[in-house]
Order: structure tokens, then C-alpha cells, then sequence
């Protein structure tokens, strides 16, 4: 007889089971495991994307065309060609500006006296067709003045400048231009690596710097001041710039007179001084003699030359050359080669550099909260504490551009905050576009962008900043900041300030550090300070906790030194209409092209990483990019 037992089976594994939150996200947002989106691209669709990048960065795209209205540089694409007639062009006068100064370049009168931009101009003599961007158009259409029209305070006036006084102006060096500025905010230091090693089949010369001739690569290095400085004569005493200017040499010697005579950008020309400060005395209404300032001074000027020419308010040091510091400054590319390879270059490559100063540093964030708990003990109200004893306000002040940079604005017209402009514009608006106009003696000035990022960043910290402690320890803090001595907490504020790496040595010194300690500085709205850098952090962590990590991770560094786009970008002509048949710029001219047009180098990346996004991983779009 048999007999069926029944045999009993195994459990089979419980299937993993997702967590809460995972499952959670994947109702909410959508998730799949499908995996259709993965799948490879054929060849036509590849093709379709190489097809759309050519089309992108054609040159008929990349080539740039100032609006007639506010005179910023747009690709083609992005104007339009419109009658004249068929807008009131009388919105764009300005009658404020001094008829000498009006532009030239065009028949003013045929086009009702409106400030517009030669270039954009189809026809000068008589009325006709004006490229404009469609922002500047849609204002017009409304009645209204464009934000950015020439007539709102952004008209400067340089092409009618007197010739004497547009050469003067544009050869000067920045440290001739120092001396005629009523201000200063910062210091300037050029850096000069010279060879003074022949090369092969190079006879030796009575000097030694053999290459000087050829080709200079050196930066100009801008660090701001605590203050804006303000100067009662022009040009200034000698020792009150003494430790303004410096130019250093990186030689095994120091170069003799002869050699930095054919340095122009360390030099200072006593005639060309005299005539631009002449010039903005009579012509520039920020310059006319005030109370506080007396005008020219030709003491000052003489003690500045010791002969008949050339001056010495620049300092003169150099670094002997040996390996360490030349590893110190090299890179990863070919790019920091001096020389140009033995070839006679017009021009010379000074790479511009900028350190800005912010209230971000731990040295001041202390200095600030000694500040604040100073005016606690003393019953004041709290005040927001910014760094420096400004001389003279470097926020909303609307002749500082003059002041700072009178080569820009020689006729003292477009500062920045002018209080008669019908539509206002802000440091960072106006600063943004005078970046991308066609005049690019905005872009090129080796200053300019620096010291203005800089008091844009000091004016977001002192507009966003605030002191935060813990909510469980707030009773305790504010018993303790009471209980301090307002003596003590000055002194100690003193030593830091003489000290920054001062240790407390007694109690009570120990007791107020603890105490103000307690309390951070939170600045979440300024860029690349730590609370900003926090909330991003932040934020990259809710994306991948809402979305799920990332699994494909790419890194793009668009070359400027090599691309042609930049050249394009920078105004140079092409011949033919492909981009690939520019003449090839060798290393040197490249660089010389980078560095006179940053303005440029930054579209460039802007116009890389946006395509990338848009037609490669095709980002937002229905359509599949390369990786799916």
C-alpha cells in the first residue's frame, strides 16, 4: 500500500519590500522601471543633434550687433530690424546732456534728436531701418523708455572727446589713471615675468632682457582698499600713494632704467597726466573745486617726477626667478607660457586679476559682533555694521563712477544711481550691462568689474546680514552679553583688530569670547558666503532625497584660449562663412584676444554650457539627448 505524504513545501522568500519614503517618493514623483528612456540613439538621431549644434554655433548666430536703442551686443537672431518711423523716437532724447557732448556719427536731427547707436543705424544720414532687441522694442511700443536706452543716463560720450584727450585716455596706464581720480579704493600691483636668458642663435645685447621686445605676459592685480579714499588736491602727495602702486619683476635681476621706460604698463608720463587732469577740471562737473577739494596741484606733480618725463609714484621690486616660484605659478596647460615663441607681437598680454574684500572672513564677522554687542551695552539701537571707515559712501553714490574711474566717465554723466534717470537702475542692472555694450572700454579696464563686484558684495552683506543664536540658549546669551563689562569689550575688540591672531589671556577676555562665540553671523543671501554655500547644500540634498541620486556625473571646461567662438564673440572678421576658416591664432595672440575681451570669455562659457543643456542632454525636451 502506498501512501502520498505530503511533502511540505518551503516558503518562498518574502520580495523586498521598498522602504516608506522610497515608496512614498516613487507615488509622488512618477518613478518607473522602465527603461526605454536608456535606450542608445540611432544615427539619425545623433545626426539630428550634430545638425542642431552646427546650426547653434554657426557664425551667423555668433556673430554680435549692438541694439540701436541701448547699444548692447546681441547675436543676430536676437534683433530685430524695424523702420524708425514706426516708433516715437522722441522718447530717446535726453535734454539733459551738454549739445557738445551729443553724438556725431549720425544725422541727429533726422532721427528727432534720439541718443542711439551709429552702428545699429541702416542709414546715418537719413531716417531708416535700426536693429533693435526686443527688449528695448517692447518698451518703445508701449511709450515707455527702455531701462537700458542710451537717453537713461547710459550715454558717456567718449567718441566726442577731443583727439588730444581720447589718446591721452586710452594709452594711459592704470597708474596714470590713478593719479587723475579723485578717489581710490584700491591698490594696484603689476606682475612681470621677464626671461633674461638669450635664445638659441640670439646675440647678447647691452641689455638683458632679451624678450621684451617680443612679448610681455604679466597680470595686474587689483586688491581693494578698507575705504574709499577720498583726495583733497590732483594729483594726490606722493605719501599718500606711496603704498598704492607696486610692480614687481620676476628676473634674476633688477631691471635697469632703460628697461622699465619700455614697460608702458608701469609707466607714468608727466605730460599725459597734465593733460587728462586739465581736461576733467574743466569739462568734468565732479571735478570742479568744492569745499574739501582744491584742484590742481602743481607741487604735488612736480615732486612726483624726479625728471622731465617720466615719474615715480611706482614702486619698483623684483623676485629672483628659481624653480619653486615658477612651480608655484604654473599650470596644467600650455597657456602660462611667457614668451611668443620668438615672434614680434603688437601688444602686450596683461591678464587681469581681482581680489575683492567682503565681510565674509571670521576676522571681520568677529569685528562686526564686537560692533553690535558695543552699541548693546551702550543702550544704542542695534545697527547693522559693515567693514572700513568710509571716507565717502561707496553705496548709491551717484559720482563715484567719476570719481573712481574718470577715463569711463570723462563728461561725468552715467554714474551709477543717477538720480535724474527716469527708470532706476541698480548697481547690479547697470554694472551687468555696461559689460556687454559695444564700447568695450567697460570690459577691457583691468579695474572696473573688480572694484564694483566688490562694493556690490559689501552692500549685500551689510543689506542681509544678521546675528542668530540657538533658541534654547537665548535667555542664557542675552543675560551673559549684558553682564560684560562695555570697557572690557572695546579693548579686547582694539587687540583684535591691532591682532587678528590674538589669545585671550585673562578671564574676562576669555569670558567675552565665549560669549560672542555663541553667537553666528548668518548671511544666506550673498553669494559665497558660508550660509549661501550652506543653502545650496541644502538644496543639492532635497533634490537628491526627492529624486534619487545622480548616475551620470560630466565635467566641461570650455577652452577660450582655443576656440574661435571667443574671436567671433570678440568682434574679430571673418572671412568666408564658416567659423573653421578663421585664420588659426597662435598661443600668444589667442590669450591677447582673451584678455582684452572677458566679456567675451564669459559669453563663450555662458553660450557652451547652455547648449550643452539644451541640444547634447537635451534638458527639457521631449526628444531624447545623447544619454538618454
Amino acid at each position: 500500500m502506498v501512501v502520498d505524504v505530503p511533502v511540505e513545501q518551503a516558503e518562498a522568500p518574502p520580495e523586498p519590500v521598498d522602504s516608506l519614503l522610497a515608496a512614498r517618493l516613487r507615488e509622488g514623483t512618477g518613478w518607473t522601471t522602465n527603461t526605454a528612456h536608456l535606450t542608445p540613439l540611432d544615427d539619425d538621431e545623433k545626426r539630428s543633434i550634430l545638425k542642431e549644434w552646427r546650426e547653434t554655433l554657426s557664425k551667423e548666430n555668433m556673430e554680435q550687433r549692438p541694439c540701436a536703442v541701448c547699444s548692447r551686443l546681441y547675436s543676430t537672431p536676437e534683433l530685430n530690424c524695424i523702420d524708425a518711423g514706426s516708433i516715437d523716437l522722441s522718447l530717446l532724447r535726453n535734454e539733459h546732456i551738454p549739445p557738445s557732448v551729443l553724438p556725431t556719427d549720425y544725422c541727429l536731427q533726422a532721427y528727432n534728436g534720439a541718443l542711439l547707436c551709429g552702428d545699429a543705424l541702416e542709414e546715418r544720414d537719413v531716417k531708416g531701418k535700426m536693429a533693435i532687441c526686443r527688449r528695448c522694442e517692447s518698451d518703445l511700443r508701449r511709450a515707455e523708455l527702455p531701462k537700458f536706452a542710451l537717453a537713461n543716463f547710459l550715454y558717456y560720450g567718449r567718441a566726442q572727446l577731443p583727439e588730444d584727450i581720447s589718446k591721452a585716455f586710452a594709452e594711459s596706464t592704470c597708474f596714470e589713471r590713478a593719479l587723475v581720480s579723485r578717489a581710490r579704493c584700491n591698490s594696484l600691483c603689476a606682475r612681470i615675468p621677464i626671461s633674461d636668458i638669450p635664445e638659441a642663435g640670439e646675440e647678447r645685447s647691452s641689455s638683458v632682457f632679451y624678450k621684451v621686445k617680443k612679448a610681455i605676459k604679466g597680470n595686474v592685480i587689483v586688491s581693494p582698499l578698507d575705504a574709499v579714499r577720498m583726495r583733497d588736491t590732483l594729483p594726490p602727495p606722493l605719501e599718500a600713494i606711496r603704498d598704492t602702486f607696486c610692480a614687481v619683476f620676476i628676473t634674476s635681476k633688477m631691471p635697469d632704467r632703460e628697461t622699465i621706460r619700455s614697460l608702458n604698463p608701469v609707466l607714468v608720463r608727466r605730460t599725459r597726466v597734465e593733460v587728462m587732469l586739465h581736461f576733467l577740471l574743466g569739462n568734468n562737473p565732479h571735478y570742479r573745486t568744492v569745499d574739501g577739494f582744491k584742484g590742481f596741484s602743481a607741487d604735488n606733480l612736480n615732486s612726483l617726477f624726479t625728471d622731465s618725463e617720466f615719474g615715480s609714484p611706482v614702486q619698483f621690486v623684483y623676485l629672483p626667478a628659481n624653480p619653486a616660484l615658477s612651480g608655484a605659478n604654473a599650470g596644467f596647460t600650455s597657456c602660462n607660457i611667457a614668451t611668443a615663441d620668438g615672434r614680434e607681437v603688437e601688444g602686450i598680454l596683461m591678464e587681469n586679476v581681482g581680489y575683492t574684500i567682503s565681510d565674509e572672513t571670521p576676522a571681520n564677522y568677529r569685528e562686526m559682533k564686537y560692533d553690535a554687542v558695543q552699541r548693546v551695552l551702550g543702550g544704542k539701537p542695534f545697527l547693522v555694521s559693515t567693514r572700513g571707515n568710509r571716507m565717502i559712501p561707496d553705496f548709491d553714490n551717484p559720482f563715484l563712477l567719476a570719481w573712481l574711474f574718470p577715463h569711463l566717465d570723462p563728461w561725468g554723466i552715467g554714474g551709477f544711481h543717477h538720480p535724474l534717470r527716469q527708470r532706476r537702475l541698480s548697481l547690479e542692472e547697470q554694472l551687468g550691462h555696461l559689460l556687454q555694450v559695444s564700447d568695450k572700454t567697460f570690459q577691457s579696464d583691468p579695474e572696473f568689474a573688480f572694484v564694483f563686484y566688490n562694493i556690490m558684495r559689501k552692500k549685500n552683506v551689510s543689506t542681509s546680514m544678521s546675528f542668530s543664536v540657538p533658541a534654547t540658549s537665548y535667555n542664557t546669551i542675552v543675560r551673559d552679553i549684558m553682564a560684560l563689562d562695555k570697557a572690557e569689550v572695546i579693548a579686547l575688540g582694539q587687540k583684535y583688530k591691532r591682532m587678528p591672531t590674538y589669545k585671550c589671556v585673562s578671564d574676562s577676555e576669555k569670558k567675552i569670547s565665549r560669549v560672542l562665540a555663541s553667537v553666528g553671523p548668518v548671511a544666506r543671501r550673498v553669494p559665497g558666503s558660508v550660509g549661501y554655500k550652506l543653502s545650496r547644500r541644502n538644496e543639492i540634498r532635497a533634490l537628491i532625497n526627492f529624486r534619487g541620486a545622480p548616475t551620470l556625473f560630466v565635467t566641461i571646461t570650455p577652452s577660450d584660449l582655443h576656440n574661435p567662438i571667443v574671436s567671433v564673440l570678440a568682434g574679430r572678421e571673418l572671412i568666408g562663412t564658416n567659423i573653421r576658416d578663421m585664420p588659426y591664432d597662435e598661443t600668444f595672440q589667442r590669450a591677447l584676444t582673451a584678455a582684452r575681451n572677458p566679456a567675451a570669455c564669459a559669453k563663450f562659457f555662458d553660450i557652451m554650457i547652455k547648449s550643452y543643456l539644451s541640444i547634447i542632454l537635451r534638458f527639457g525636451k521631449d526628444k531624447p539627448g545623447v544619454y538618454g
